[in-house]
């Protein structure tokens, strides 16, 4: 469970080669144009260090593909997030879907969704027991390094706290 909540984490907010120009339409303002261009913070390939270490570091590449970021780890817990600004909710929105079957979605209603605590909505209570629970997150970015915090149920059910430290490498 650590190892896919990391790469949650991550995956939501690591986009890479972005397009040049927009292609949201459907409504979209100057305001929710700028709120989507600060997406391209993050683009690029990322090395993430897991605290505690995982078993295997976490290698993220993400490119801009028309109205998502869609960032893909190959790593830990293979998987692909699509992330994007909402204008109709105002908000932005970060789907992972992983290779082994699980959906789980993120949002942030932040001015800066870089640095931020994105709160989960899907699975909503209900649907999975309250160690099965997701839990928010932080991310905070500085230069060429995004740091996550968040706090994780581990294989004994035990709420653990930990942290994920990405440096871009290109």
């Amino acid at each position: 469970m650590k190892a896919i909540c990391w790469a949650l984490l991550f995956a939501a907010l690591a986009p890479t080669a972005a397009v040049a120009q927009l292609a949201p339409t459907n409504g979209f303002t100057e305001v929710d144009a700028a709120r989507f261009r600060k997406l391209d913070a993050t683009l690029g390939r990322w090395q993430c260090q897991d605290h505690p270490a995982g078993s295997t570091a976490d290698t993220i590449v993400t490119t801009r593909e028309g109205n998502f970021y869609v960032s893909r780890e190959t790593s830990g817990a293979p998987h692909t997030t699509y992330t994007r600004w909402s204008h109709a909710l105002q908000r932005y929105i970060a789907t992972t879907l992983y290779d082994a079957g699980g959906t789980f979605i993120f949002t942030t209603t932040s001015e800066d969704p870089n640095n931020a605590t994105w709160m989960p909505v899907f699975p909503p209570p209900g649907m999975m027991t309250a160690t099965q629970m997701l839990q928010s997150y932080t991310v905070r970015t500085a230069g060429e390094t995004m740091t996550f915090a968040q706090r994780y149920y581990d294989a004994m059910q035990v709420l653990q706290s930990g942290s994920a430290v990405c440096t871009r490498t290109s």
